[in-house]
């Protein structure tokens, strides 16, 4: 019993003296004035998640709103620019502007594409920082913001095994990501190097990130309102195996980053090839052709204009027309007249693989230039196994176009000779 007492008593005491120790140091905080703590850490970034089931009319509103502002655009530039006609500068003014509003419209329009679908994509290596270089110009030339753009790349940036439209298209939408997630940004940083992660994998990391002025009111848009830009984005980088992550500080900064799988040549070295420089190629545009004709077929009397004026340039001969039967009976008439057929894929009455076919049995060294409804439309796989078959996706750009015709005309005859100059030009 003795024990007992004195291990119970032993237990008490140290109760009251911690009890007494607590009451000390709280009469001591309390007379003794606070000291200034640490300062606050910086917050750690949101990463934006992407749900994979979002409510349709989530969607709908994000797309009527751009679409509806698109529209807008259109319409109202179009009636500056009839307006202004007779006053070249106001008229050359409004034609920019016009220009400027169409292109976010087909920007729209692949973003709207690669948003529910993306085709597989054909991966090369690509030089990406003159791939960004050439991002930084388009930037600053269509930007109707004062913006200022910043561009780091290592010295030694390995190449990359992507699609080049496809990853430009997909940096283009990553960047109105970030700027709606910081709309007060004044700032776009473009940034590429070479990392090393598991099993000494070597991969291209691009981060784009805006950067908001100091001092400015934050406003932040909902997750509904950025969904549809990164929604393409992510698609179009996973069709290539691409990875991508969306970091969003409020008030500080939004940062999305792409990671690239580099070319296994490139792995050691770190170079690569400089397959975007200048040289005396010769693009089937640049010199006029003498022989071969074209045989047009599209339903869009615009396209079928431009395809016409372009093909002139090369001094060949062009005949249109804007259906799939009567395409068929002008190549019958003479095949030996043609050396390229430009078919709409999708035509009235016949379609453009049909008459591609009827046409190629006829005359196998033929060149077929296809025009695609979109991306992701399957090709006939007898038609798809053809050499001398270019594919081109609507929508697409003058410049996109000229490309095109380039590949697929070729280079010019050895020994042909440029036509000679009419006697009353002399």
């Amino acid at each position: 019993m003795p024990e007992l007492f004195w291990f119970l008593l032993g237990c008490v005491t140290t109760l009251l003296t911690t009890l007494a120790a607590l009451a000390y140091l709280r009469a001591r905080r309390r007379a003794n004035p606070r000291r200034p703590g640490p300062l606050p850490k910086r917050p750690r970034p949101r990463r934006i998640e992407l749900s994979e089931t979002r409510s349709l009319r989530e969607l709908s509103e994000s797309l009527g709103a751009e679409l509806a502002s698109l529209a807008t655009g259109v319409e109202g530039q179009s009636q500056l620019l009839c307006e202004s006609l007779g006053e070249p500068h106001r008229t050359a003014e409004h034609a920019e502007e016009l220009w400027e509003t169409i292109r976010r419209l087909r920007l729209f329009s692949e973003k709207l594409q690669s948003s529910s679908a993306v085709p597989d994509l054909e991966l090369q290596p690509t030089n990406v920082g003159k791939l960004l270089a050439a991002l930084v110009l388009e930037i600053e030339h269509y930007s109707n913001v004062a913006l200022q753009v910043s561009l780091s790349t290592a010295p030694s940036l390995p190449r990359a095994r992507t699609n080049v439209e496809a990853l430009r298209t997909a940096m283009l939408f990553l960047i109105e990501s970030v700027f709606d997630l910081e709309p007060n940004a004044s700032t776009l940083l473009l940034q590429a190097q070479a990392e090393e992660i598991e099993d000494d994998k070597l991969v291209v990391r691009i981060d784009i990130e805006a950067v908001p002025e100091d001092g400015e009111e934050i406003r932040v848009k909902s997750p509904p309102e950025i969904l549809f830009s990164y929604l393409a984005a992510r698609n179009l980088l996973r069709a290539q195996g691409a990875g991508i992550t969306l970091d969003h500080s409020p008030g500080l900064s939004a940062v999305a980053s792409i990671t690239l799988e580099a070319t296994p040549q490139d792995a050691a070295s770190g170079e690569y090839d400089d397959a975007d420089s200048e040289g005396d190629s010769d693009t089937g545009l640049e010199r006029p052709h003498q022989f071969g004709g074209v045989l047009i077929m599209e339903g869009n009397p615009t396209i079928r204009h431009m395809l016409a004026r372009e093909l002139h340039k090369t001094q060949r001969n062009v005949i249109v027309c804007a259906d799939g039967v009567a395409a068929a009976s002008l190549f019958a008439a003479t095949p030996e007249r043609f050396e390229l057929l430009i078919l709409e894929q999708e035509s009235r009455r016949l379609s453009g693989e049909q008459v591609a076919l009827r046409a190629l049995t006829a005359k196998p060294e033929l060149k077929i230039l296809l025009i695609s409804p979109a991306p992701g439309a399957p090709i006939d796989t007898e038609l798809a196994a053809r050499t001398h078959l270019k594919v081109l996706h609507k929508p697409f750009g003058l410049m996109e176009l000229r490309d095109s015709l380039s590949s697929t005309l070729g280079p010019r005859p050895a020994g042909e000779t440029d036509p000679p100059v009419p006697a009353e030009a002399l």
